[in-house]
């Protein structure tokens, strides 16, 4: 619970940052300022320069994080409208992982001992064939 506290609270700092110091709109810095002031344009704006800056996963997280953020002002009394309110969630990407062909995977399995003992039958033979002396 208080990691998630943090988290809202971090989302809404960034916001106010992105605004007072990032944001072209005129008014950005009466609502980096007070967080009443935002804007759905700067929380649209915001989206946009975290997906150019971080990546559409970090920007869906901030989303989370303002809609919670402003419901809680909503609850509170501080507004009487969410600006997230008729914000779209972001559609993030699949991301796709390349997987290992049939040669690459050959040659993987032909440098790898294929049975339970035989990482311990060879450090066996590694040891060093030297003792050392009695003291």
């Amino acid at each position: 619970m208080e990691a998630t506290r943090f988290n809202y609270l971090l989302a809404a700092d960034q916001l106010g940052k992105y605004l007072g110091e990032e944001s072209s709109d005129r008014d950005a810095e009466d609502a980096a300022q007070d967080p009443t002031e935002v804007t759905k344009a700067h929380c649209e704006s915001f989206q946009v320069w975290m997906i150019e800056t971080r990546s559409a996963s970090t920007a869906l997280n901030k989303h989370k994080a303002f809609q919670q953020f402003f419901k809680f002002l909503l609850d509170e009394e501080e507004i009487d409208r969410s600006p997230m309110a008729r914000v779209k969630q972001l559609q993030t990407p699949q991301k796709l992982v390349p997987i290992m062909g049939d040669d690459d995977t050959k040659k993987l399995l032909d440098n790898t001992n294929r049975t339970f003992m035989g990482p311990r039958d060879e450090a066996r033979h590694r040891q060093p064939s030297y003792r050392p002396e009695s003291v």
